[in-house]
């Protein structure tokens, strides 16, 4: 099989880093058109566009492509894959083109062409996405449309006040001033308390008259609750008087004329409960989105909506207020600043800014969101802020903490970490010869963390970033043996790598959990790097030897077991992972061994009762490509709800119009090694209906809601009842699927 031949297998089968790894090992002689369009197509594939690193994948797939282009130019897959690194770089321009042209000369067929149906679907985003400007001006021109009514009838209704005919005068004036009312209301009301609306009305008419009669015509509820100024600014831009302005908004005013949005001015009462939700704290603002603000202020999502239609992502900044208008000011334009100098001009759009009594908030449009929060984050590291926190403009969503400042907690002066020498005591007392108390250790550490947090000693991130913790707790996790602790493991560590420099064993620990998720790159890179953090460490030897044998170098992996017996001469493990380099041995028989040799002895020879769980937990190391084709074929699952090594392989299901979710407790590598007969006759129980529902009570039925799969075939249902004492029960089946007892073990549902 050519490498060629080969990529199209891993592409098949999505092991995009595969094809990027194998490519980038070609030496420059040895690339092609061909093997760079593969690059390309890897590298697309392998972008995450919310993240640095994959918007950079992307501008390589382009750079790839391009240098091709006059050989290529005229072929689907060359102008799709154009399009496809412009699209999620968010250049709709640009990926408009190719992806037409990729549409002109598609050719029905083949592994590596979209239906004409997708390309259309991008075609017809792409043309959505750059309508985007449109949002920001249609407030502006309603509005202005609404005042130009509404300056045409003003010398009939002065005419109307200067006859004394009241009741006229306030009925045009209501039709007049409908408009108006209509465009500006939902941006202005809040919850709870009384608003204050600047609006700006033509200079000739009487101000007084105006006010009075616009408040006559308030409906009640509104009336009660607002205060109306109308302005004499003939702009049609609403303002503050330059007194009652922060110095940052005042300059901030852009001209209606100049084609930017216009700029509406408001007030409100404030709520006084620091616990409210954000924005209830405000007492004046500016925003060019009303309707969106509303959106928020009225708990509606509709405006939201509307935005993430269009790719946009709206919201807002908030940060604790210091004394001062002069640093709500600062913070303002500086952050504005960073804003635009590290994410770009054309990352987001600021549409407002408000004042509240506890915080500041610089409102935005966003078209690359990622890059907005990157560059916010690092500003507000280096402001001198206690905090930032990103929201959306939807009420009931969670809040982004984009920065905390902790206090240093006090770290023993002996062992430099929040464990204290008697809690590294205690831990060393679960510890035993060939075995431990590992389940003890780790709830020993748990509890440890949880009062230290309650207590106020120290937060949790900064439990995770200690460097001691961090080794205990993968050593733990590790011993146990079991894939969700393993999970929980390599879910730990990534935290205190920066205190991680110079100490072997914490590479060797994350990159044995990793091999443990089937994370096998990731494995790879942390333990080479562990070999130059602490070459003087053997087992991080010990680990590379094995990864590096798993990839194909054989003489890499037998140096490393040399390096390793050099510190530790005879060692057993050692030993005898060099015969079974020597011999060809795949990962998962490296893996079947315990340290101790006497132990390992037994294993070897089938007389050890924690011989299965340890071929389980072996079995979630490696892929096996052509069972996890099988399962996709038997069960179908939908892609986009389809959640993998999360870490489980779970997606939802539906039997006779009834939904449930289907859970898989084990990553894709486990996944792929059950038997295919095994899985169609669950499938099969499943598609039959029999499970759907059973008998809970005398009078109590439950109906399915999760189907639970574990490796060594065990099967266990989750059923909802109506009881509000007891809401959900579990039954345990047996291979045949019928009623079994429960088993002895299950797995930590907090993994």
């Amino acid at each position: 099989m050519t490498l060629l031949e080969q990529c199209q297998v891993w592409h098949i089968h999505d092991q995009h880093q595969k094809i990027f790894d194998a490519i980038e090992a070609l030496s420059p002689e040895q690339r092609t058109a061909d093997t760079d369009m593969e690059l390309a197509r890897a590298c697309n594939n392998l972008a995450d566009p919310e993240t640095r690193d994959g918007r950079a994948l992307l501008r390589r797939a382009i750079g790839l492509l391009e240098a091709h282009q006059a050989e290529l130019q005229d072929t689907y897959s060359w102008n799709f894959r154009m399009g496809y690194a412009y699209y999620y770089l968010d250049q709709e321009g640009p990926a408009l083109r190719y992806f037409i042209r990729a549409l002109d000369l598609h050719p029905g067929d083949g592994p590596d062409v979209n239906t004409a149906e997708e390309v259309q679907s991008l075609i017809s985003d792409c043309r959505e996405r750059l309508a985007l400007p449109w949002f920001q001006q249609q407030f502006r021109e309603r509005a202005a449309a609404a005042w130009a009514a509404f300056r045409q009838g003003e010398a009939g209704l002065l005419n109307l006040l200067g006859q004394g005919q009241t009741q006229q005068a306030a009925a045009l004036c209501q039709q007049l001033l409908a408009p108006v009312v209509e465009e500006m209301r939902p941006a202005l009301e809040t919850s709870g308390g009384r608003c204050q609306l600047c609006c700006s009305a033509a200079g000739s008419l009487p101000l007084a008259m105006a006010l009075d009669f616009f408040r006559q015509q308030m409906p009640e509820p509104l009336r009660t609750r607002w205060d109306v100024i109308i302005t004499d600014r003939p702009d049609g831009a609403a303002s503050f008087a330059p007194e009652q302005l922060p110095p940052g908004i005042q300059t901030a005013e852009e001209d209606p004329e100049s084609g930017s949005p216009a700029r509406f001015c408001y007030r409100a009462l404030p709520n006084p409960d620091p616990d409210a939700d954000w924005r209830m704290d405000v007492t004046d603002g500016v925003t060019s989105c009303p309707p969106l603000l509303a959106g928020y202020l009225e708990n509606d999502d509709a405006e939201i909506d509307l935005c993430h239609r269009h790719g946009i992502a709206a919201g807002f900044f908030c940060w604790p207020l210091s004394s001062g208008q002069d640093a709500f000011s600062t913070v303002l334009e500086d952050l504005q600043a960073a804003l635009d100098r590290q994410a770009g001009p054309e990352a987001c759009t600021i549409t407002g800014y408000a004042r509240g009594t506890f915080c500041g908030y610089l409102d935005f449009l966003a078209w690359d969101l990622p890059a907005v929060l990157d560059a916010a984050r690092d500003f507000f590291a280096g402001s001198g802020l206690d905090w930032a926190n990103f929201h959306s403009f939807r009420r009931d969503v969670s809040t982004v903490r984009l920065f905390t400042r902790e206090d240093k907690p006090a770290l023993d002066p002996e062992t430099s970490s929040l464990l204290h020498p008697q809690d590294i005591e205690a831990l060393e007392s679960f510890c035993e010869d060939g075995s431990g108390y590992y389940y003890k250790m780790l709830d020993y550490l748990q509890h440890l963390i949880q009062e230290g947090v309650q207590s106020g000693q120290f937060t949790e991130g900064q439990a995770r970033r200690d460097l001691q913790i961090a080794l205990w707790y993968a050593f733990a996790c590790n011993n146990i043996g079991e894939y969700e602790f393993y999970y929980r493991a390599a879910q730990w560590m990534p935290d205190s790598e920066p205190a991680a420099a110079g100490c072997g064993a914490w590479y060797y620990r994350y990159s044995c959990s990793l091999t443990y998720c089937g994370r096998l790159e990731e494995a790879r890179r942390y333990a080479e790097a562990g070999t130059e953090q602490e070459p003087s460490y053997p087992w991080i030897w010990l680990q590379a030897a094995k990864i590096r044998a798993y990839f194909g170098d054989r003489a890499g992996a037998l140096e490393a077991v040399r390096q390793g017996l050099a510190l530790v001469p005879g060692d057993y493990e050692f030993l005898t992972l060099q015969e079974e380099i020597r011999a060809g041995a795949s990962l998962e028989q490296m893996e079947y061994h315990w340290i101790d040799p006497g132990a390992d002895g037994s294993l070897q020879e089938d007389d050890d009762p924690d011989a299965v769980e340890k071929l389980r937990s072996i079995a979630c190391i490696t892929t096996d490509a052509k069972g996890l084709e099988q399962f996709y074929a038997i069960f179908r699952p939908d892609p986009a709800a389809y959640q993998r090594d999360d870490p489980y392989c779970s997606f939802p299901y539906t039997v006779k119009g009834r939904r449930f979710e289907v859970v898989f407790q084990m990553n894709e590598a486990a996944l792929s090694k059950l038997d295919p007969r095994w899985l169609r006759t669950q499938k099969q129980r499943m598609d039959s209906g029999r499970w759907l529902t059973r008998q809970a009570g005398l009078d109590e039925t439950g109906t399915l809601v999760q189907v639970l799969i574990r490796l060594g075939h065990q099967v266990s249902l989750i059923y909802q009842t109506s009881r509000r004492d007891a809401p959900y029960f579990q039954v345990w089946l047996d291979q045949d699927g019928n009623l079994a007892a429960r088993p002895d073990r299950e797995p930590n549902p907090s993994a």
